[in-house]
């Protein structure tokens, strides 16, 4: 997609404050350059005054010069305000914007891309994308705007030492310009780099128990540690392009204001200027020329960060989880945003841009009507069957079918256990009832009603869930059970603790149920970690409870609290179990075995 393309649509995400943003920054420019100018003209008046002694005019054009100054540095500070407030604003809805599109996306885009990956891009891309609002736009806009007024001063005193000043300054630009497409590749390259540093350190930080229990810490130490000095290796060729660029800008803005000297004494000499005339425009000159330089300076910077918005985009138009990620004829196949066209590209990322300036009334809005939608799908909760599965395919890679034409109902009410050798796809059909990967092709239905019908958000408000490894979040035991059912009370929280035989040892923690769980609960046994999710799950108050594998690495007398956790709350409720191991499986009502297809 082309680089145009990209900024306006980047630029189009400030949304209302766009204008604000754009007045803002033409408001503080113009009072700031004006204020260079007053005090231009005033030096003038003063050289003239010095040469020839008459004073007409002076003291009215000395009142002028502070009227006008004081408007332009309270003016240009208010402005200064607005701006600052549209670009942080900028800046926090972007990151937002990645957030919400990160939680969107499905499992397969977590298991094919590592979570450093994501990071980087949550935190490094975003952070340089979002510049353009901070800063880089600005000081690309703010020197074009104050040389046009710079100019149009300076040609009112003296035109034709303008126009030779301006040409040399405008050769001075272009040979800036020229900077841009090797800081562009510098800009891309460095955000490959630390997406790889950022893997290798979330590797070296996750994995630290196992690196300590093989002894290969140096190596992964290793691993970080080159992959740093490739990004050291980035930013040094960035600094020497920086570098070179400076240098030359202060070489050329020393030949520059020589070039003036000349050019105003022989303009003195043939009588075309005035010393007043010279005195003003050398003044504003040396404005113009900072200004010029600053142009050349943070264009290849600007456009270094709209390289970064142009990876936002791509990230953005990544497939999202939706009730429209369904169904696949093909796995495997290049995704939809590799096949279109720069135009077609753009066309969808308008289209994203528009969804995401939606204001949150209108989320809200959105969220009723969606929930309005649902009442009026209804359930038949007493069905004979929860669950059916027909003729359901499935793979995770084109090559290798996991499931092939499976077809099996769960009876309504009943302890359901999935058993089989393994690979044979039991917590496969776990994550397929859940949504998180969409079949090939067959159907899955709930209490009589397909995906379709339903939708993906009541889908999974039917399903509670409890993984073999539970993920327990940094904040209090209770609001981690609370996670289920957001509105639960205190009551209700410890009922289902209870239910969970979990009451009982968390009562032994320091603060009870306010004590807070730290770096995912690990502090914590396997089994006090499982009656934590299984209240978690009891508390969703949802018609079907899956649990895969719970209690498979588990000792005897953890697994019987679990075991005892289920008995509590059967009743009325569809409960199906990923078995490990026969234990398991002792009070099921049905068995699947997924080896051989057989109902027991």
């Amino acid at each position: 997609m082309k680089r145009d393309h990209i900024f306006i649509e980047f630029m189009k995400m400030l949304d209302k404050r766009l204008f604000i943003y754009c007045f803002s920054i033409f408001g503080m420019t113009v009072l700031s350059a004006l204020f260079d100018v007053i005090a231009s003209l005033l030096t003038r008046q003063i050289f003239n005054v010095a040469q020839s002694g008459n004073m007409n005019g002076f003291y009215r054009t000395l009142v002028i010069c502070i009227i006008v100054g004081i408007f332009s540095v309270v003016g240009s500070r208010v402005c200064q305000y607005y701006y600052n407030m549209a670009a942080k604003r900028g800046y926090a809805n972007m990151q937002k914007r990645v957030f919400v599109k990160a939680m969107k996306f499905p499992m397969s885009y977590y298991d094919n891309h590592h979570s450093g990956e994501l990071l980087s891009t949550l935190l490094y891309d975003t952070d340089r994308a979002t510049e353009i609002y901070t800063s880089r736009l600005r000081r690309v806009v703010a020197p074009i705007l104050a040389v046009i007024v710079y100019i149009i001063a300076m040609i009112t005193i003296n035109i034709w030492m303008t126009l030779a000043l301006v040409i040399l300054n405008i050769i001075l630009f272009l040979i800036n310009s020229l900077m841009a497409k090797p800081m562009k590749r510098v800009g891309k390259e460095l955000s490959k780099k630390n997406s790889s540093m950022t893997e290798k350190l979330s590797n070296m930080v996750e994995g630290i128990e196992t690196c300590k229990i093989y002894d290969v810490h140096s190596n992964v130490a290793k691993k970080y540690i080159d992959a740093n000095e490739a990004f050291a290796c980035v930013q040094y060729k960035k600094m020497v392009l920086t570098g070179i660029l400076n240098m030359f800008n202060v070489g050329f803005d020393l030949f520059c204001s020589l070039m003036f000297l000349v050019i105003g004494i022989v303009f003195i000499q043939s009588k075309m200027a005035s010393i007043g005339d010279v005195a003003a425009i050398f003044t504003m000159y040396a404005a113009l020329s900072e200004r010029f330089l600053q142009l050349g300076r943070y264009y290849p910077e600007l456009m270094n960060c709209i390289a970064y918005a142009g990876k936002l985009f791509a990230f953005f138009n990544m497939e999202e989880e939706g009730d429209d990620f369904k169904f696949k004829s093909e796995v495997g196949k290049q995704s939809d945003v590799e096949k279109q066209s720069d135009v077609k590209e753009q066309s969808e990322i308008e289209k994203q841009s528009e969804v995401e300036k939606q204001s949150d009334v209108k989320e809200q809005s959105d969220i009723k009507e969606q929930s309005n939608n649902k009442e009026e799908c209804s359930l038949d909760i007493d069905a004979e069957d929860s669950i059916c599965l027909e003729n359901v395919s499935f793979a995770y890679h084109p090559e290798n079918r996991i499931l092939d034409g499976l077809s099996f109902n769960i009876p309504n009410g009943k302890n359901v256990a999935l058993v089989g050798e393994s690979g044979c796809g039991k917590s496969t059909v776990g994550k397929l009832l859940l949504e998180f990967y969409p079949i090939i092709s067959g159907e899955i239905s709930f209490f009589g009603r397909t995906f379709n019908e339903l939708g993906l958000q009541r889908i999974r408000e039917l399903i509670a869930y409890v993984p073999q490894d539970p993920y327990l979040f940094s904040v209090s035991i209770k609001e981690n059970i609370r996670y289920g059912k957001l509105d639960a009370t205190d009551e209700e929280i410890t009922k289902a603790a209870k239910l969970a035989n979990a009451h009982e040892f968390i009562m032994k923690q320091e603060n009870g149920y306010d004590t807070v769980i730290k770096n995912r609960g690990l502090s914590l046994s396997g089994g006090e970690r499982q009656r934590i999710a299984i209240a978690r799950a009891i508390i969703k108050t949802s018609p079907i409870i899956l649990m895969d594998e719970a209690t498979s690495a588990l000792d005897n007398s953890s697994e019987i609290l679990i075991q005892q956790s289920i008995d509590n709350i059967k009743t009325g409720k569809t409960i199906i179990t990923i078995a490990h191991r026969p234990s398991t499986i002792n009070g099921a009502d049905v068995i699947v075995d997924m080896s051989k297809m057989l109902i027991i």
